[in-house]
């Protein structure tokens, strides 16, 4: 009986240890197979072939690498789409992404009015969260009810023109030739971003004497033809003061380039560049440099001392290596970071309420409500911008690369350094620019300010009326002499002279001797067959 207990023991035993190996090794099974993610999707509308593109895109995939790194029930992707720079494309491509069920938002360098047409071809555009990573022209554009879910997260372009005429205003040019990057399409904002600059130019003291558009470098079949044509037509005048308003890197790059080759980037000329060019100056090879050599511009300023910022470059650097080979050393830019916050927004907002049942109006909140103070201090305001306005660091191209010059701001104006202007940020007090442009190098290494125009061959002489037989010689005589023709001298001739060369532009006039009386004279200048008149001519009510 004993034997017969242990035996049934020993089988009984048995059996829980089989067990027991039975259900380790299906729940060391279930372990090792993850569970299935639900996969998000962020639809991306970027130029792939411009540096830019390839900066965001780098970014966008690294907030998305973080994002699947961290423990949550979702899965992030991209759905990436290439413009070419095309206005059109850009268009095609948000109408494409909308389509999706699993696209959450799109992101990329979409104009709202791109956004707006998009929309009237599909009118479900207005149920997706779009984040623009362009600048903007105008308040209105925010105020669309066809895209209540239009999100803007690049600046407002004024204060970026009111910077360019602030530079020009130091310097007190009083005429100035506007270049910009043209869309070839019924939607630009070409129209509002030349008024906005005529009005603050005209309240720092200047004008616009021409304006020249060039159409993006995706639709020009002989790109380098064309931009040098149209800069000799700039040559012709005598204005050497220009801004270049809006522009691609690559466009920026060519027309410095043949700015060069045909003298308009020598001693005299005045260069001025935008952020999206200035703000690229980290990531370009030395024949970039080479030909902006003396160029002045003006950058978003941003963090870049603190340990996320100098994380994020690491990861930066490494992969975009990679991934553009033929690429020279790359720094991140302010693009890259807009593009890293946008994407970020969105995945922890899906994220937060994923647990939930949501709304689109929840979404566009949580997202406008992301705070990324780790690495811009910057926060979403509701109505899609920043709160705060940007600040911009000055610049000036010199040898191997630039040199900061100082900071500028709508509200502070000029300020040295960036502790100064904090300073003054704090306490409100008055802007002093004193310092900041004092060691500028401009093209053809120019160190003294240059004058912004030169002598012109073909600007049309004014022609100045003096009377050819005044009664007061001490103020206008004619002379004749066989040797050195007419010569005309005397007060009036004196005090005209020093007033043109104390004007901030050239002048090209001729003294015309008139035979007839006074009266005559001044309505020669009234009918516009002179242009003006010198001399000791009274000034009556009736003349």
């Amino acid at each position: 009986m004993g034997r017969k207990s242990s035996l049934q023991l020993s089988i009984l035993c048995f059996n829980i240890v089989l067990l027991l190996l039975a259900w380790s090794r299906v729940k060391r099974s279930h372990c090792l197979v993850p569970q299935q993610k639900s996969v998000m999707s962020i639809g991306v509308v970027l130029d792939l072939v411009s540096l830019m593109g390839k900066h965001q895109k780098i970014a966008m995939e690294i907030a998305v690498k973080e994002f699947n790194n961290q423990l949550s029930s979702s899965k992030l992707d991209l759905q990436i789409k290439d413009s070419h720079g095309n206005s059109a494309q850009v268009i095609s491509s948000v109408m494409d992404l909308s389509r999706s069920d699993q696209v959450l938002a799109i992101v990329g360098t979409i104009t709202h009015k791109e956004a707006t047409l998009a929309s009237e071809f599909d009118d479900n555009i207005k149920n997706n969260p779009i984040l623009s990573l362009t600048s903007f022209a105008g308040r209105q554009e925010l105020l669309s009810p066809r895209l209540p879910h239009f999100i803007q997260l690049r600046d407002d372009i004024n204060h970026h023109i009111q910077c360019i005429a602030a530079i020009v205003g130091e310097f007190r040019w009083k005429k100035v030739a506007v270049i910009y990057e043209h869309n070839n399409d019924d939607f630009s904002s070409d129209p509002e971003i030349i008024l906005s600059l005529s009005n603050s130019l005209k309240l720092a003291g200047s004008e616009i004497e021409s304006h020249l558009a060039i159409p993006s470098l995706s639709t020009l079949s002989d790109a380098e033809s064309t931009i040098e044509n149209e800069l000799n037509e700039l040559k012709r005048k005598s204005n050497r003061v220009f801004l270049i308003v809006r522009s691609s890197l690559e466009l920026a790059n060519i027309i410095c380039e043949k700015a060069k080759q045909i003298g308009l980037m020598e001693k005299g000329s005045v260069w001025i560049i935008p952020d999206e060019v200035a703000g690229l100056l980290d990531s370009v090879n030395s024949s970039v440099i080479f030909n902006m050599q003396g160029v002045v511009g003006f950058r978003t300023h941003f963090i870049e001392m603190n340990k996320a910022f100098r994380k994020f470059k690491f990861l930066f650097q490494r992969k975009f290596a990679l991934e553009y080979p033929e690429e020279d050393s790359v720094n991140p830019s302010n693009f890259a970071l807009q593009a890293y916050y946008a994407t970020k927004a969105i995945a922890e907002a899906a994220n937060k309420l994923s647990q939930v049942k949501f709304r689109l109006e929840q979404f566009s909140e949580k997202i406008l409500s992301s705070k990324f103070e780790r690495l811009s201090a910057k926060t979403f305001s509701k109505n899609g911008r920043f709160l705060q306005s940007p600040t911009f660091n000055i610049i000036n191209v010199i040898g191997k690369s630039y040199r900061e010059l100082g900071f500028w701001s709508s509200t502070l104006g000029f300020s040295k350094n960036i502790v100064r202007h904090q300073v003054m940020e704090t306490t409100n007090a008055t802007h002093d620019s004193d310092g900041v442009f004092s060691t500028v190098y401009w093209p053809g290494d120019l160190q003294s300010v240059p004058r912004g125009w030169i002598h012109g061959n073909e600007e049309r002489l004014l022609k100045i009326g003096v009377p050819a037989n005044g009664v007061f010689t001490q103020f206008v005589n004619v002379t004749h002499d066989s040797r050195n023709g007419t010569l005309i001298t005397g007060f009036s001739i004196g005090v005209f002279k020093v007033v043109v060369e104390r004007l901030p532009y050239y002048l090209q006039y001729s003294f015309i001797p008139f035979n007839g009386s006074y009266d005559e004279m001044v309505y020669q200048v009234y009918n516009k067959t002179l242009d003006a008149a010198v001399g000791d001519t009274a000034i009556v009510e009736y003349k």
